[in-house]
């Protein structure tokens, strides 16, 4: 008799297993939702002194407009946006000459300052390395690690050949 109770799942274990399963759902985009808050509020910061300085200059002209444009919600909106707008024009002219002129310059300027040197070139080469995937080719694997009855979620970035064997394996 002790044996089938021990093997019986206790009435809270699929209540667990779904709370569990509810929460993996849930996690990636609980992730994805913090992070486009967090770079809206951002981009909004970024933009607000711009949004009120137009504000100001338009409100002898049209004072209800100005009004609507400092409207907390507009507002934000408004900044996203004007941010947006300056994150095109800077790509756009990073690929031309003046652009990446610029982009030198303010390179140079950068690497004057010592710390500041070292947080953006660790930055650059992070974003590089992110960024750039040799065979275009990026996808999330589940792999056994740290031992073969652990899983542990990676983004395989490239496949690779061993000489000696031709087997394909998965840098991870």
């Amino acid at each position: 008799m002790a044996e089938t109770a021990e093997k019986k799942p206790g009435p809270f274990r699929s209540v667990r297993r779904y709370i569990l399963i509810g929460l993996l759902t849930a996690a990636p985009l609980a992730i994805t939702w913090i992070i486009l808050e967090f770079l809206f509020t951002q981009l909004s910061h970024l933009g607000e002194p711009w949004v009120r300085g137009l504000a100001r200059g338009i409100r002898p002209q049209n004072p209800a407009l100005a009004d609507l444009m400092v409207n907390e919600v507009l507002m934000s909106v408004a900044a996203a946006l004007i941010v947006l707008a300056f994150l095109f024009v800077l790509g756009w002219a990073t690929g031309r000459v003046v652009g990446q002129r610029m982009i030198g310059l303010f390179e140079r300027i950068i690497s004057a300052i010592p710390f500041v040197d070292s947080v953006y070139r660790a930055t650059k080469r992070f974003v590089s390395v992110a960024g750039s995937s040799p065979e275009g080719s990026r996808s999330v694997v589940l792999i056994d690690f740290p031992s073969p009855d652990m899983k542990a979620v990676g983004i395989m970035t490239r496949v690779l050949r061993d000489s000696e064997t031709g087997e394909e394996l998965a840098a991870v």
